[in-house]
């Protein structure tokens, strides 16, 4: 007889929840498809499987309701315990959630409050509730999975945003759960077992605000080298940055304007899981690097072309679009505080290089709503 899904699953691993394609918000007037994942950390024992929720990340273009279109949606989770039950043929799971939301409605009817230099948070709105499933196994390729037959994401407001959406119902059916494996250990490339992590990708899109239809040569030389650094740095944690098509916003005052609101204003992807960077000739404060709503996947970044002499400007960046915060500051979760002499450390100049490294709690801690997982499992690789 063959394993089942728990004798794959063990006394400790990793489980990922991954949306289906139909995923929708089904107490809203208009939904559009939801994507994302919800990461668990599980420990059985002889009394029963508990979870806890390690990663929440939901994005979507939005839905509408009676105040009016939400635009982009991001669901990223705070905290969430529950349990896992075998019951007959079937698994039972609850997990209650608290989680943070934030719909593109609540940016800009209410703004940003800059938390420190150079990162602008809004105003988050916070949800309470749970996560209930029933799934049934099946075996595809030899490997054990769960499907997910009833059940939902279920979300009340309590306080904060706009309070457009009282309450949230994402009916979770189609969505399937694996077992995030560890290498084997005849397997390469070999590494002690707390340094592997499954590996996530993060969408990045470029977009130079220009005084023409081209950018110019030092604009792409320095897009081309910041986005190189960057990619090298965040591969060492196990998140792979995945370049997208360039976009051209043509205006000659915000090229050199010093006003990264009025910058990250000017153009937004279609795609709910496309972080854009923007990319200008102006002066900007806070070291060149401005970072907005990190940990979202309404993240936004705009960076100076006066940055040469900082190589990791644009990785410094994207550890706040991860979540993270300079080192020494209170963090309130789901950001977390970056460790010492890191690329989060600020250099305070754009010609001053931040760090170029991170550590194993850095790399754990990143996470972003528009995060996915795949299924390879790498090394994490720090000094």
């Amino acid at each position: 007889m063959g394993k089942s899904f728990s004798d794959e699953m063990g006394f400790h691993s990793n489980l990922i929840l991954q949306l289906g394609e139909s995923t929708t918000i089904d107490n809203a007037a208009r939904s559009s498809p939801f994507g994302g994942e919800v990461s668990f950390v599980a420990h059985t024992d002889s009394s029963g499987t508990a979870l806890e929720v390690e990663h929440l990340g939901i994005y979507g273009a939005g839905v509408t309701t009676d105040s009016g279109e939400t635009g982009k949606l991001s669901i990223m989770g705070i905290s969430g315990r529950g349990g896992l039950a075998l019951n007959r043929k079937r698994w039972d799971c609850t997990t209650a959630i608290r989680a943070q939301v934030l719909y593109r409605a609540i940016e800009r009817k209410k703004g940003f409050t800059q938390v420190e230099p150079g990162r602008y948070q809004p105003d988050f709105a916070l949800y309470t509730g749970q996560i209930r499933l029933v799934l049934k196994e099946y075996t595809e390729d030899g490997q054990h999975e769960m499907e997910v037959s009833s059940g939902a994401l279920e979300l009340v407001h309590e306080g904060g945003g706009l309070g457009w959406l009282q309450s949230i119902n994402m009916p979770l059916v189609g969505s399937s759960m694996w077992i995030a494996k560890a290498f084997p250990s005849d397997a390469a490339p070999p590494c002690m077992v707390d340094c592997q992590a499954v590996r996530r990708q993060l969408k990045m899109k470029p977009v130079f605000v220009s005084e023409g239809p081209d950018p110019g040569q030092r604009a792409r030389r320095l897009w081309s080298s910041q986005f190189s650094n960057a990619k090298r740095i965040w591969s060492r944690c196990c998140i792979d940055l995945i370049e997208q098509e360039e976009f051209i916003v043509v205006d000659s005052v915000l090229k050199n304007s010093a006003n990264p609101i009025a910058i990250q204003r000017s153009f937004e992807d279609p795609a709910p899981d496309v972080i854009e960077i923007f990319l200008v000739d102006g002066e900007l404060p806070n070291g060149g690097g401005t970072t907005f709503s990190g940990g979202s996947s309404l993240a936004k970044i705009v960076i100076t072309e006066r940055s040469s002499g900082n190589p990791h400007l644009l990785a410094h960046e994207v550890g706040h679009v991860l979540g993270g915060l300079h080192p020494g500051n209170r963090p309130s979760p789901p950001s977390w505080l970056a460790d010492s002499d890191t690329v989060l450390e600020p250099s305070g100049l754009p010609n001053k290089p931040n760090p170029g490294t991170n550590t194993l709690r850095n790399c754990r801690r990143a996470n972003n709503a528009a995060l996915v997982t795949t299924r390879e499992i790498g090394c994490l690789q720090t000094p």
